[in-house]
């Protein structure tokens, strides 16, 4: 089995810790807070982490965020698709839909 790359180990053991951070502060990302004080919403780290191109996938990132908004969508979920998708580069937004649709389908939310 191949080892881990370092950079990637790193890379999540840093987000892990800085989502800690956010919730430890009770700073809800659904909430217009952020993951660290001063830091981006969650619409905004979606669409620049996920590198949102298409106005249907600013719409569709628009939709999310109203979903956690109002409490329907779990930001734990939409948080670790994000990171997920991340992965998948040069384009991780397809993988985001896809993984989050899967995911919201199990908990019985229509997206």
């Amino acid at each position: 089995m191949k080892a881990p790359n370092l950079r990637y180990v790193i890379l999540t053991g840093v987000a892990i810790f800085m989502l800690g951070i956010g919730f430890a502060t009770n700073n809800a990302w659904g909430q217009g807070g952020s993951i660290a004080p001063g830091g981006p919403d969650l619409q905004t780290t979606l669409e620049k982490g996920l590198k949102a191109r298409r106005p249907v996938e600013f719409q569709f990132i628009a939709q999310v965020v109203e979903l956690v908004d109002n409490g329907t969508l779990p930001s734990s979920v939409v948080i670790t698709t994000f990171l997920w998708a991340r992965r998948h580069r040069p384009f991780p937004f397809p993988y985001f839909e896809f993984g989050l649709r899967n995911q919201a389908t199990q908990l019985g939310i229509a997206l």
